[in-house]
């Protein structure tokens, strides 16, 4: 039964994991029965994890789109930086900030089929 959700919530939300590794292999095995179910046009989660090194950054991204649809958004740890993860939290901050514009969209497209729908009924 949990399967069954959760293959539900993949299949159906666009998801954004922080902080996870992406090893749950139980978990990733969900991604990849809906990767295979809905194909190409699955919606794509995303993950921000940690890794400096350009070649692993390449080598992730590639095996985690193509396998389970999950785009990676790597950031590099700031040893200098009173805050190590002070990348991670700007990425953050884009995301909510791409969030916000989504839903108004959503919210612009919606008034727009409501005031088509209306506009039928009073030609009709």
């Amino acid at each position: 039964l949990a399967v069954r959700i959760l293959w539900s919530i993949i299949s159906s939300f666009r998801m954004c994991f922080i902080g996870f590794g992406m090893s749950d292999f139980d978990l990733l095995s969900i991604f990849r029965k809906t990767r295979w179910d809905f194909g190409r046009g699955a919606p794509r989660h995303f993950v921000i994890m940690e890794e400096s090194n350009h070649e692993a950054r390449k080598t992730n991204r590639i095996y985690l789109r193509d396998k389970y649809g999950i785009d990676p958004i790597f950031f590099s740890k700031q040893e200098s930086n009173k805050n190590p993860y002070v990348e991670e939290e700007n990425i953050v901050d884009k995301l909510l900030d791409l969030g916000a514009v989504e839903r108004s969209l959503q919210k612009d497209s919606n008034q727009l089929f409501e005031m088509s729908q209306s506009n039928k009924h009073t030609e009709s």
